[in-house]
């Protein structure tokens, strides 16, 4: 037996903390950056428990930043930290597993699996231009298993996301970024295929000198 997964991590958002697959969950924060790259603020999304976000905050104050530039000096910033976490080796507890900073979703439509003459399934890379209002234009297809029809579902489900930019000087800024899909055939009972679906990565290259977080893991 086989059911429909289409594994988006965003599919509750803007949820504080969602839940990509089976033991494992998101977390977002936002932060402000001074000039030496120092975490001086930090707002978790509303629905990320207080317990979580202790364990979180302690975390994520100690990290530090390559600054933010605007007139080729260093300057203050806001973004957004996605934390990836998984099921610890007890099954209670949670650990991070990996983390990401830059644009980040701040509202999600579910693109529409739409049915053809044989099971459809496979991944889309999205590519789109996030402007100074969080909004998506310019969306084209950097690669995809998919079929076209599923492509083109993921296409004008992201037309509607929202994002939270990047704030560099008071000034919000766009971003190029690439976007996941993954629409998997799943069978019931059986492991979760691996998909960081739903994070918005920045393109290489194509970015003013932005925040840059100082290797996470690392730093933990």
């Amino acid at each position: 037996m086989s059911h429909l997964l289409l594994w988006l991590a965003a599919a509750v958002a803007p949820a504080g903390i969602l839940h990509p697959a089976p033991g494992a969950a998101r977390a977002f924060v936002r932060v402000e950056v001074d000039e030496q790259g120092v975490i001086q603020s930090m707002h978790f999304r509303e629905g990320t428990g207080e317990r979580l976000q202790a364990i979180l905050r302690e975390r994520v104050q100690s990290w530090r930043f390559d600054p933010a530039t605007a007139g080729g000096r260093p300057a203050r910033a806001q973004t957004t930290i996605t934390i990836d976490l998984k099921a610890g080796a007890d099954g209670q507890s949670l650990e991070i597993a990996a983390i990401s900073a830059g644009v980040a979703m701040s509202y999600v439509s579910v693109p529409q699996y739409v049915p053809g003459p044989k099971k459809m399934q496979g991944n889309v890379v999205l590519r789109c231009r996030v402007t100074a209002d969080g909004r998506c234009h310019d969306i084209s297809v950097e690669q995809a298993t998919a079929p076209e029809k599923l492509q083109k579902s993921a296409m004008k489900s992201l037309a509607d996301w929202r994002f939270e930019t990047e704030v560099v000087s008071g000034v919000a800024v766009e971003s190029w970024v690439l976007i996941p899909f993954c629409f998997s055939l799943h069978p019931v009972g059986e492991p979760v295929p691996e998909c960081r679906a739903g994070e918005a990565r920045a393109v290489a290259g194509t970015d003013p000198p932005r925040l840059k977080l100082r290797d996470p893991l690392a730093q933990r």
